[in-house]
């Protein structure tokens, strides 16, 4: 069942399971289980109101993760966009669409945007993310060039109690910290082995295809899998991904939630981020009118 009202579209399966999608942003702002407990974490600070990027739920940061390409606003500017338009719905889900046409001189490059939401009979969250470069019918630069990118599904958990909760699927990678200037961490050290405890501030950009970059994007296919093991709520969550080179994981931790305006002191200790991301490994380069996909699949168990 699917209905759109108030620029929210609220997909439902008959076990229960209940996804929201906002128009703003095309923005994942709730996934609840059958008996109404949120998977999703949305900071009680949260701000709803355009052009503020909501703190919670799954941002969509393209065409720059971070400060990973030539914009000054860290994560790009499509999470903070009102120009998303539903292109679809069915009862399990909807395709949201953003047209760019290259007007921001330090990223002329136009481009097709849709972020496609789907609920399952089960109930998991499949959410897929595609790109395609459309260049110019002219003989600017942005027509000829490949456009780069880096983005992420900037995915936020809701957990019980951070001290409860270990990560698998990310020991053995190495990955860049960026709370030491994005130093690389070889496989080998001691905090990259599975499963990750979160015990402090945590930043890292685990680069899962060190070949990335060898291939092009739209040919890309990478897969990989991930376990959030919440044991304060008796649950695993279950994390698929394909296409994407990354994964980022992230916690504030004490002194940085402080110092969000929209989070909350305490909230550190119920979310942790775990994205698929084109970022250490990136950026991707898309040739005018090619077409890059990357996808996320979630499952509780």
């Amino acid at each position: 069942m699917v209905e759109l009202s108030d620029n929210i579209i609220t997909l439902r399966n008959d076990k229960g399971y209940i996804i929201k999608v906002s128009k703003y942003a095309a923005h994942i702002l709730s996934w609840t289980d059958p008996n109404g407990k949120e998977i999703l974490f949305m900071s009680k600070k949260a701000i709803f109101t355009p052009p503020k990027a909501i703190r919670g739920g799954v941002p969509i940061c393209f065409p720059q993760f971070g400060s990973l390409g030539p914009l000054k606003t860290a994560h790009g500017f499509v999470r903070n966009s009102s120009s998303w338009v539903v292109e679809s719905l069915s009862p399990s889900s909807t395709t949201l669409k953003l047209s760019y046409n290259g007007e921001d001189t330090s990223y002329p490059f136009p481009f097709e945007l849709r972020s496609t939401v789907t609920l399952s009979s089960a109930g998991e969250l499949e959410q897929t993310l595609q790109v395609r470069h459309v260049g110019l019918p002219s003989s600017t630069t942005s027509s000829k060039e490949a456009m780069p990118f880096t983005g992420a599904l900037h995915t936020y958990y809701s957990i019980n109690d951070i001290s409860a909760v270990r990560v698998l699927g990310l020991g053995n990678v190495p990955y860049e910290d960026n709370l030491k200037g994005r130093a690389l961490v070889d496989s080998a050290a001691s905090d990259a082995k599975d499963p990750i405890v979160i015990d402090k501030e945590v930043d890292r950009i685990y680069k899962l295809d060190p070949n990335a970059l060898c291939k092009a994007a739209n040919k890309y296919n990478n897969s990989a899998s991930f376990e959030i093991q919440d044991r304060g709520n008796n649950r695993v969550i279950k994390i698929q991904i394909q296409g994407f080179p990354d994964a980022v994981l992230w916690n504030p931790w004490i002194e940085k939630s402080k110092a969000l305006a929209d989070f909350e002191d305490l909230e550190y200790q119920n979310m942790v981020c775990l994205e698929p991301a084109v970022a250490g490994s990136g950026p991707f380069k898309l040739d005018p009118g090619a077409t890059w996909t990357g996808k996320q699949k979630i499952s509780v168990v």
